[in-house]
């Protein structure tokens, strides 16, 4: 009879499991905060048995914090600034207020569309300096990308390229330099600040700054307020031009370690030309870039080449070049300028 009734408590026990658990399936058995069953050990105790039931819950069901979320923040500002030359703006379906302009940014020539509220004030062939915002970019009807101008304005200006200043005393000298420059610079390395201050040059061109970093040369690019002079000069043909600065060079008094430096960095952008247009600018570019050495060196060279591609051949007459002798405290710098005309 014992065993009956033990038998019909189990029996009950069981079914009072069954109910409960349909009961968790419809509703939410979980106390405020508790999102997870792994590990919950169910309980039922029968009242006057000496049975006790105990089911352990294996469960891998999880809850999303539903308190998570994902907040959009917007690109900060990217603020360029760039020279380029105004093209005609080709587009299936042009947009409205919208020009093309040719720039050169260091990765090769590329046509820029900006959008602006006067586009009728510029014709082609118009050289432009202008701002905008690279982190903006919107899309065309056709698919090309567009950048509003935050500013523009006409260019009648010359952008040095590249002059890098070498500084050979005869003996270590603590050194400082100061550029005053007709326009604005844009990129200086090492940093410029207020000068290039206070750093030791050795004569095989090191340089050692206060920080105790070292350098080969003095680097900076600006925009500047020059009228190139053209009337004498050399028409060469793209193919040609690499054995001409190798001429050209030697004749003003570059080292063959400079001139290849100065050959690799121009000669990318001018040997695929049929022509170039090339003219050494003295005081036009000197004027307008003023250098400040102290101590004063004793002799300065200062090479820079303004130079526009050309499709057909230019007729102009030949530049002559004043030897350069290097004696004591030499610097020595070169740069250029490419234009769209001259």
């Amino acid at each position: 009879m014992k065993r009956h009734i033990r038998f019909l408590t189990v029996m009950l026990a069981l079914a009072l499991l069954a109910t409960l658990t349909s009961c968790w399936l419809l509703e939410d058995p979980f106390e405020d905060g508790q999102t997870d069953l792994d590990g919950m050990t169910l309980e039922v105790t029968m009242v006057n048995t000496d049975i006790a039931i105990g089911i352990p819950i294996e469960t891998t069901t999880s809850f999303p914090d539903e308190t998570e979320t994902n907040i959009a923040t917007e690109p900060a500002p990217d603020i360029r600034e760039l020279w380029g030359v105004v093209v005609e703006y080709e587009a299936e379906e042009p947009m409205e207020n919208v020009i093309a302009v040719q720039v050169y940014t260091g990765d090769g020539r590329k046509t820029m569309h900006l959008l602006m509220k006067n586009p009728s004030d510029y014709c082609v062939g118009d050289e432009v300096v202008f701002t905008y915002d690279a982190s903006l970019m919107m899309e065309s009807f056709d698919g090309h990308p567009v950048w509003e101008a935050i500013t523009i304005d006409y260019a009648p200006i010359a952008v040095p390229e590249k002059p890098v200043i070498y500084l050979y005393p005869e003996t270590p000298t603590e050194v400082s330099v100061k550029l005053t420059l007709d326009g604005k610079l844009t990129c200086t390395y090492p940093a410029y600040d207020k000068g290039w201050d206070h750093f030791t040059a050795h004569p095989d061109g090191t340089l050692v700054f206060p920080d105790g970093k070292q350098y080969y040369c003095l680097y900076w690019e600006g925009i500047q307020d020059m009228d190139c002079d053209f009337t004498r000069g050399f028409c060469v043909k793209g193919s040609d031009t690499a054995a001409f600065l190798e001429w050209a060079l030697s004749e003003q008094g570059l080292t063959p370690r400079e001139a290849n430096e100065f050959i690799i960095y121009w000669l990318p952008r001018m040997e695929g030309n049929p022509y170039n247009v090339i003219s050494f600018q003295t005081e036009a570019y000197t004027e307008g870039a003023v250098l400040d050495i102290q101590p004063n060196p004793d002799s300065l060279l200062r090479v820079f080449m303004a130079w526009y591609p050309s499709d057909e051949a230019v007729e102009m007459e030949a530049q002559s070049f004043i030897p350069f002798e290097r004696v004591g405290f030499a610097v020595v710098e070169w740069g250029g300028c490419e234009l769209a005309m001259p």
